[in-house]
């Protein structure tokens, strides 16, 4: 019975641990800090390592004011523990939950159908509206060669045309390995139209 209530209070320091950390990154994006970072999946990185520290140092504050106790009754090792994995799994939610925002077509076309809800829309007005408002007036184009160019993907000559670098090809290479392992419905990302 010790250890069920053991398991309960760590799960439920994970909860409040990320959180904490969702909360604190959801705070800290309204700053400027890390702003310079224009990859967002990075931006968010660097934010939750921010709220981890903080925790982490108020955990060794209490610890060194209180004496031998982390968290909630646990050890500072089993806080740092659970801390870890909340970090791991508010990590995995950014790039899985919220960077799908970001990148995602059909969030921008639901968004903008629900926006004009009084219309009934073609495909090939969807198509024109995405190509209009999101690629050429967000300028969302551009956004996604300056993150490539800042990781090193691509690279651009001196007319200004871009290629591929070898760490690109790499990249596509290991995404169409996981395609291969991991059969994907929708292969237009990974093997354009041409």
């Amino acid at each position: 019975m010790k250890d069920v209530y053991k398991l309960l209070k760590s799960f439920i320091l994970f909860c409040v641990f990320s959180i904490i950390i969702a909360g604190g990154v959801a705070l800290l994006m309204r700053t400027s800090l890390f702003e310079w970072q224009k990859i967002f999946l990075y931006r968010l990185m660097y934010l939750e390592a921010v709220c981890c520290v903080v925790l982490l140092c108020l955990m060794i504050v209490r610890k060194i004011t209180k004496g031998g106790g982390g968290t909630s009754g646990f050890d500072l090792h089993s806080s740092v523990m659970t801390l870890a994995i909340s970090a791991l799994f508010t990590a995995l939610f950014f790039s899985v939950g919220i960077v799908s925002i970001d990148r995602s077509y059909t969030i921008y076309y639901l968004s903008y159908m629900n926006d004009n809800s009084e219309k009934l829309y073609s495909t090939q007005e969807l198509q024109q509206q995405f190509i209009d408002g999101y690629l050429v007036k967000a300028n969302e184009t551009q956004k996604r060669i300056s993150e490539q160019l800042a990781i090193g993907n691509i690279e651009q000559n001196s007319s200004g045309k871009y290629r591929i670098t070898e760490k690109g090809k790499r990249l596509i290479k290991f995404f169409r390995t996981l395609e291969f392992i991991f059969p994907c419905p929708d292969k237009n990302s990974i093997y354009p139209v041409q």
